[in-house]
């Protein structure tokens, strides 16, 4: 068994695909599977990761003109250089034509976190409510795709509670925050019946409102720490 990951993060993107992918690669190394991780747009604390953590990585060209057609195909020559099995895809703009193409070469396991978009895959795994999600994709899997639906399919990091209970609440809304929930939570925390928490915003290294949030911060009450460092996220 020889996986792929295929995972991109930018401004619209996000980071959150090519982070939970990054906890599947580890975990695949632990179990001593070989993986590549493939990517067109990446962020390079990521590749330092994968390269600490001796996780082989391959980036492939960014086209401008038939970008879908031309990323199926140096997809597809990778896969077959490396004897690639199964590929892991995380990815919002891979489109149905394109996971199509790729799942004739090897099995495809899909990701995602939507009801709407059509989907062809041997795996599909999504952590939203299965009755609602069925309903949606019923006619756009492959007719034997294994489904993997609900909160139990969540990818995250294994993670320690504190033995003491203290009074922080710690918001984090992604690399990009394109919607700026961000700005509406910190309202709502600024609310009198959250006085006595301690409040940590940590803002994506793509927000574009990150000045803005940082002058709003200042004018709250017990907003100690803004920050947009977040290579250690989970320490």
């Amino acid at each position: 068994m020889v996986v792929g990951i295929r995972a991109d993060s930018s401004k619209t993107l996000g980071t959150g695909h090519v982070n939970r992918c990054l906890i599947i690669a580890k975990l695949l190394k632990k179990k001593k599977i070989k993986s590549y991780f493939i990517s067109k747009n990446i962020d390079k604390e990521i590749v330092k990761q994968l390269k600490n953590k001796n996780i082989t990585f391959h980036k492939i060209r960014n086209f401008k003109e038939d970008e879908i057609n031309k990323d199926s195909e140096l997809t597809i020559k990778y896969i077959k250089l490396k004897k690639i099995t199964h590929l892991i895809v995380d990815n919002y703009n891979l489109n149905f034509k394109w996971k199509k193409k790729v799942s004739n070469i090897c099995k495809l396991i899909v990701i995602d976190d939507f009801f709407f978009k059509k989907t062809y895959c041997d795996i599909y795994i999504n952590y939203h409510d299965s009755k609602k999600i069925m309903n949606k994709k019923k006619n756009f899997f492959k007719k034997d795709c294994k489904k993997l639906l609900g909160p139990k399919f969540s990818i995250i990091k294994p993670f320690r509670y504190l033995k003491k209970k203290k009074k922080i609440i710690f918001v984090f809304m992604g690399g990009v925050d394109k919607n700026n929930y961000t700005y509406d939570i910190m309202k709502f925390l600024n609310h009198n019946i959250f006085s006595k928490y301690k409040k940590i915003i940590m803002i994506g290294k793509f927000n574009r409102n990150k000045n803005q949030l940082i002058r709003f911060a200042r004018d709250l009450k017990n907003f100690s720490k803004i920050s947009d460092n977040y290579k250690n996220l989970y320490d």
